[in-house]
């Protein structure tokens, strides 16, 4: 299952400066990093505007692949690209609210999810990966029940 994420879509507002884009973009990666981690799958993330000489088109960051739009095309386009040149499109999930991607993915059989059902998502994987870290490590108070924990016999 592969993952296509319209990068700026999910981003959810204007980028305004490029500082201010790289480290948006930058923290956009890192979320995703995390949620190949926890999930296993294919990450391809779509940004608009020109390519970051530290992250170039097509590598590959920690399970991310990042692409950017060409010069004179928007992410839409390349994604519609990217859909369009894999065939089996139903191994394919579109991750943007732009309802012309949506629409045209859709008709060639990759599933869409809009950017708030994959934000609830990531919400959701930070809470039961939360909810893990505390099951795993179980709070004991006193210092009987840590010996019984370890299996030290305290009668001796």
């Amino acid at each position: 299952m592969i993952l296509i994420v319209d990068g700026n879509n999910l981003i959810g507002r204007k980028i305004t400066t490029p500082s201010d884009g790289y480290m948006i973009k930058r923290d956009l990666t890192l979320k995703l990093v995390k949620y190949v981690a926890m999930t296993g799958r294919k990450v391809k993330i779509v940004f608009d505007g020109i390519e970051d000489a530290n992250y170039p088109d097509g590598i590959i960051f920690k399970g991310v692949q990042i692409f950017y739009a060409k010069a004179g095309r928007n992410a839409d386009e390349r994604i519609k690209s990217m859909v369009k040149n894999i065939s089996y499109a139903r191994d394919i999930t579109v991750v943007s609210s732009d309802r012309e991607l949506r629409s045209y993915v859709s008709s060639r059989g990759a599933k869409v999810m809009t950017r708030d059902a994959f934000k609830s998502e990531l919400e959701r994987l930070k809470l039961n990966e939360q909810k893990e870290i505390k099951e795993s490590n179980p709070k004991i108070d006193n210092i009987s029940e840590w010996l019984e924990f370890f299996g030290i016999d305290q009668k001796h």
